[in-house]
This record gives C-alpha cells, sequence and structure tokens, in this order.
C-alpha cells in the first residue's frame, strides 16, 4: 500500500471558496485510506499464498491474514463471538483461499514441464499455506463442500495421504528423481535430458522437490490433527451455540493412518515413499527428521492422543530417531523434544489452562540424550552420540520436569489422603505409577535393553528376526514359531 499499490481515495472537488459544512471529515478520510490500505495489503498477500511466494512466505501471509480478520477492518460490522461468529468470519475469509491452494491446477505432484519452469517449488509453497491455514482457521478447514461433496480441506488430506505419502493415485511416477532425472529423461530425449542431467549436478546438502513436497505434505497432515483437536475442545468448554458450531475430531483411523506412516517413515530410514526408493543421504536425513518431529507433535499430552496410538513398537522406533546420524535432523529433534519437556512452544499449555506433563514413556526418552560428544562409541554400542550443545538443553528441560512431576506427584498424594482410604489406595495401585518420576527408570530399561545396537536384543521387537536365514528356519517348524510369538509376547508384557 506504502508504495503505490492502492488507489488514492477520491475527493469531491473544490468549490474555491470553502465553508464549514464543505470540508470533508478527517474521520472518513482517514478510514477510506485505511480500507485502501488493508485492501492493497490483502491483496498482496493472497498473491503470496497463491502465486509469487516462497514456503516462508506462503506460511507468513496466511498468519498475517489470520491476525488481520481478528482485527477487523475500517467501516467493518464487528462479528459476534463465541465459535459461531469464529466460523463465519474463518469460513468468509479462508474459504476462496483454500479454494484456490487445493484446486487440482495447484495441488498436484509436479511433472518436468513444473521441474523446468520453476524447479518444482510451486507446491511447496502450496503446501505451506495449505499448513498455515489449518492452523489458524480450523473451521474453513474442516468446512464441507456444497451439496454434502468433500470440503476443499478434506481434499488437501487426502492428496497429502493417499497421493503423495502413499502413492494410491499412482501420480508419483511422474515425479523428478533424487538425482534430478525424471521417468522420460531416463527413457531418452535430447534437450529434456540434457536439462535434467544439469539439474543433477546439485551439492548433496541440497533437498529434492519430491523430498520437501513429501515435508509439505507431513506438516498440513500433523497440523490439520492438532488445530481440530485443540480448537474442537476451546470450543466445546466456551458453549457453542449448536452442534455444527462444535470442531468434531479427526477419525480414529485417520489418526491411525498418519502415525503409521510416519513410524513406517523413519523405520525405513527415510526411503522415499511410496515405493521406498532410496535417495539421497540428505533427502533421507530430511525426511526422518519431518517424520520424527511430526510425530512428537501428535503426542502432545494436550491432545492425549499418545496413549492409544502410539504402539509401543512406534515408541521404540520414534526413541531411535533420537539417535540419527544426521547431526542436523538430531538436533531438530532433540530440540522439538526439550520443548515437549518444557511445555513451551507448541506444547504450551491452552489459554487458561494448566501445563501438562508429558507421559513416563516419553520422559525416559531423555535417557538417550545423555551421551557426550566424542568419538569414543564402545560404551554406547557403537549408537550416533547426540553431542554435548545439542543435549544441554534437553537435560535442563528434563530436568525441570522430573522436579514438576515430583511435585504434582506430592500434591496428588496429599490429596488422594485428605479423601480418604479408597482414594490413598488407587494413588497407590493406579495414580503413582503414572507421576512419580522414578517410574521412568523401567521404560528407560526397556529401551536401552532393545536397542537396535544391542546385539542381544535383536529381532526381540514383534514383527523382527535376527537373520534371514532364522526367518527361513523359523517358516518351516510350527513350533518354533509357536515359541517365537510367546517370546515377543513376553517382551512386551515387560514393556507393560
Amino acid at each position: 500500500a506504502r508504495s503505490g499499490a492502492a488507489s488514492a481515495p477520491s475527493r469531491a472537488p473544490s468549490s474555491g471558496k470553502k465553508g464549514r459544512n464543505d470540508d470533508p471529515d478527517p474521520d472518513d478520510s482517514d478510514d477510506e485510506r485505511r480500507r485502501a490500505s488493508y485492501d492493497a495489503l490483502h491483496g498482496q498477500l493472497l498473491r503470496l499464498c497463491t502465486r509469487d511466494g516462497t514456503p516462508e512466505q506462503a506460511r507468513n501471509s496466511v498468519y498475517a491474514i489470520s491476525s488481520m480478520i481478528r482485527r477487523s477492518p475500517p467501516q467493518s460490522p464487528p462479528s459476534s463471538g463465541g465459535p459461531a461468529g469464529r466460523a463465519r468470519e474463518e469460513r468468509k475469509e479462508f474459504e476462496p483461499l483454500l479454494r484456490a491452494l487445493a484446486n487440482p491446477s495447484r495441488l498436484r505432484v509436479p511433472d518436468d514441464h513444473d521441474v523446468d519452469a520453476d524447479g518444482g517449488g510451486g507446491i511447496v509453497s502450496v503446501l505451506s499455506a495449505v499448513a498455515a491455514v489449518a492452523e489458524c482457521a480450523p473451521y474453513a478447514f474442516n468446512a464441507e463442500g456444497a451439496g454434502g461433496k468433500k470440503g476443499w480441506g478434506r481434499r488437501a488430506l487426502d492428496f497429502c495421504l493417499d497421493t503423495a505419502l502413499l502413492g494410491r493415485n499412482g501420480r508419483l511416477a511422474a515425479e523428478d528423481s533424487s538425482d534430478g532425472e525424471s521417468t522420460g529423461a531416463r527413457k531418452g530425449g535430447g534437450g529434456r535430458g540434457a536439462n535434467k542431467r544439469s539439474r543433477s549436478k546439485k551439492t548433496d546438502d541440497e533437498v529434492s522437490v519430491r523430498c520437501r513436497m513429501l515435508c509439505g505434505a507431513i506438516e498440513v497432515l500433523v497440523s490439520h490433527i492438532r488445530s481440530t483437536i485443540a480448537n474442537g475442545k476451546l470450543g466445546s468448554e466456551s458453549g457453542a451455540q449448536s452442534e455444527r458450531d462444535e470442531l468434531e475430531p479427526p477419525p480414529s483411523e485417520h489418526v491411525s493412518r498418519v502415525f503409521d506412516t510416519l513410524v513406517k517413515i523413519i523405520e525405513d530410514g527415510g526411503a522415499m515413499p511410496p515405493s521406498n526408493e532410496r535417495t539421497s543421504p540428505r533427502d533421507e536425513a530430511e525426511l526422518r527428521r519431518a517424520s520424527a518431529v511430526g510425530l512428537l507433535r501428535l503426542c502432545d499430552p494436550n491432545l492425549r492422543l499418545e496413549p492409544s496410538h502410539l504402539s509401543p513398537r512406534a515408541w521404540h522406533v520414534l526413541a531411535s530417531s533420537l539417535l540419527d546420524s544426521d547431526a542436523s535432523s538430531r538436533a531438530s529433534i532433540l530440540s522439538e523434544l526439550s520443548a515437549m519437556y518444557s511445555c513451551a512452544g507448541r506444547f504450551r499449555a491452552p489459554p487458561g489452562r494448566a501445563p501438562l506433563a508429558p507421559s513416563l514413556r516419553m520422559a525416559s526418552l531423555a535417557a538417550l540424550c545423555a551421551d557426550p560428544a566424542g568419538d569414543d562409541r564402545i560404551a554406547n554400542g557403537g549408537a550416533a552420540n547426540a553431542g554435548a550443545r545439542s543435549t544441554d538443553g534437553v537435560r535442563l528441560a528434563a530436568t525441570n520436569l522430573t522436579r514438576m512431576l515430583r511435585a504434582t506427584c506430592q500434591h496428588v498424594a496429599a490429596r488422594c489422603r485428605s479423601e480418604g482410604r479408597g482414594a490413598e489406595r488407587n494413588f497407590e495401585a493406579r495414580l503413582k505409577m503414572k507421576l512419580m518420576p522414578e517410574y521412568c527408570v523401567p521404560y528407560a530399561l526397556h529401551l536401552l535393553a532393545f536397542r537396535h545396537e544391542t546385539a542381544s536384543a535383536a529381532g526381540m521387537l514383534p514383527g523382527e528376526r535376527d537373520s534371514d536365514a532364522e526367518e527361513e528356519d523359523v517358516e518351516g517348524d510350527d513350533d518354533e514359531e509357536e515359541e517365537l510369538a510367546h517370546s515377543r509376547e513376553a517382551s512386551q508384557k515387560m514393556l507393560k
């Protein structure tokens, strides 16, 4: 607006002799200028979201638009409060933007032409903006389409999970591979293949478009689940006027699919889904980082998803990401874990609520963050060291978490004693095992005993075997298969 994009408000011609009644109202003139500036800024932000912006600019533009609708522009009628008013504001402001972002012409896997035109980064910016809309405008994102059809937010989720991560629509074959060669380039084709080969001369530090798209899809799925659950609880507490004003939580099947997909990416070492294609080390490290950070955010104690959706096996896989071989990915994951322990950042409690500490099995992950810096890994079974700089914040956060858990445990114990013998027995039998920080030790021992670096524990987790030879032997012997099944069940009972 300051650069002249907005046209100045028109003024009536002067009659030469001004009187008191002929002077324009300065308040009206200021409102017109502010309104013009508001419209011009709004248009520029929308353009950054849909056409010209980088992923960071697209995300920040959505945040700016969300802040602008919280403060209505001049001469706009005030909106009614409560979930109903917020839902109307969000749908009015964000549904056109979401429709433009989720349009099939934008929300699609880039082909060779897109990579030649803009490097294929358009889909990354679109997914970044979609994730921001899911976070800032959950009512608009979860709104149904006309005639009971899928809404634009639902279509974006289907693209991220089914098309990008699971490849069920079969469109990933046209995507460029990690070395910069597309399917068409591998088959031949002179000029196009030469352009692909020139793009393949990238440094190992660069992340491919396909990897950035998959990371953006993970961000959309995680942001949608978090925002829908958090705002749904706030809406129910504030008193929605009708059931339609409340946000329904995501289906349990959808949440489980997201958990399973992220766990599988970490378990496969960051191989590109859905074909598990091995790519560059930088791409694999970035995918592992995005998946582990997404899992930690979904295990936010405020969401209450971790007890029902993070299985013991998935917990072990998540723990293995803390010892990732890539230093930058490991530092990012440890930073997210530190925020969880501190109840800060994305893990902070909603307004008016007390902070919730993570569960004891999540707190026990700190046992894998205590490795010192250096090359001596003999005492740690050959595991990758976390590094002193990365673990300082986690150690401090884990210490504060232990103090908070102990204070909470003492407070609950005193309250149960005051309520009677029955409440005190309930504390001794159930609550103490969930609150007392000393009960982190069995979880930590279980993590250390069943690590992949521990040779004696190889094949003890459900679904694993020591070697291919053992697998062939077990397949032909029903008795040994049954014995192995009992062994796996016993290993899980140890955790329980």
